[in-house]
């Protein structure tokens, strides 16, 4: 019902660790925790009835990691740990696990970016297969930013870093939405007073695209956030400290939505609003729209977001290259 029981607490690693995660393995019904220990170490535990014991722990890294996290890649059967490498300036970092046993063991570790890395975790998209990472780029002003990561055996490939927004995110929250193929992405936006917002993201092969922003609270995120989905209810849930409500930690419920909307279905733009069943005048793409449109930028890039704006925000489709601030070039794209 609304109410949970535990067993008993088991002690892992007797000393200090911190910044740690953990996630389950469906593959060998095992759950793996990583964590800090002043290096990085992982262990394997067993669940039996409201037990859990652990194997040797294993170092994945010998330099000092942070911002720990952890997905399972359910088609490769393989355990991926994000983190930032501190002994390297903050690096963005991964490195793949293969759990046998009550033991593991780890390939080497890959870089996705070689800047400070801050606030980053990831989320395992199983209809992509493939991982979205999304982080703070300390390096380029703080901005949020996604990378898509692809496992080969113990490697890993990335794709390019895509811009989350022009914010600054701290911290970020993900979980991955079967429903609608997609992962929920929440944080603090920095450059908004620390107001909690969230995104979609799509995952295509190597790359991610954003929806539109969001907002799930008006007050001032306190710098923690989690995310999990609910399948039963085709809802996400976003945990978080509310800093504007006496530090209380809160959550919400909420209903992330899809689109149909592809480069291909995209035909162009409108001069004007047009009601249901009413009729109206479209520029095709390959002409220039000029009727209804202001403040665009000049010589910009402009994409169609997921709830039918154009923004200079990256997406799976592009409308076109604004020729003035109330013109844009619907660039012909088959």
């Amino acid at each position: 019902g609304s109410t949970i029981s535990f067993g008993s607490a088991v002690t892992f690693y007797s000393g200090t660790t911190s910044s740690s995660s953990c996630v389950y393995d469906t593959s060998n019904s095992k759950v793996v925790v990583a964590y800090h220990r002043g290096t990085g170490y992982a262990d394997v535990g067993t669940v039996s009835g409201t037990s859990i014991s652990f194997g040797t722990a294993v170092q994945y890294t010998a330099n000092n990691p942070s911002a720990i996290s952890t997905v399972f890649d359910s088609s490769a059967n393989k355990v991926i740990i994000t983190y930032s490498d501190n002994s390297s300036s903050g690096a963005g970092t991964s490195v793949v696990g293969t759990v046998s046993g009550t033991t593991m063991s780890f390939g080497s570790a890959a870089v996705w970016n070689s800047g400070d890395s801050g606030y980053q975790n990831s989320a395992y998209d199983a209809s992509a297969d493939r991982t979205l990472i999304c982080y703070r780029d300390d390096g380029d002003s703080q901005i949020g930013k996604g990378i898509v990561a692809q496992v080969s055996g113990t490697s890993l490939t990335y794709g390019s870093e895509t811009n989350i927004g022009t914010t600054n995110t701290f911290p970020i929250g993900m979980a991955y939405d079967p429903d609608g193929t997609q992962v929920l992405v929440a944080y603090g936006s920095g450059n908004d007073s620390f107001k909690g917002k969230f995104r979609r993201a799509t995952v295509s092969g190597l790359t991610v695209s954003f929806s539109e922003e969001f907002e799930y609270l008006s007050g001032t995120d306190g710098g923690y956030i989690a995310c999990v989905y609910n399948t039963t209810d085709d809802k996400g849930v976003i945990i978080f400290r509310n800093d504007s409500s006496s530090g209380y930690m809160q959550s919400v419920a909420i209903t992330l939505g899809s689109t149909n909307l592809t480069s291909t279905n995209f035909l162009g733009i409108s001069d004007a609003a047009i009601s249901s069943a009413a009729s109206g005048n479209i520029t095709m793409k390959g002409g220039i729209a000029s009727t209804g449109l202001s403040s665009l930028t000049p010589g910009s890039d402009y994409y169609v977001q997921d709830d039918g704006t154009i923004t200079t925000v990256s997406s799976s489709v592009k409308a076109g290259k604004a020729l003035s601030a109330t013109a844009i070039n619907l660039e012909y794209q088959s």
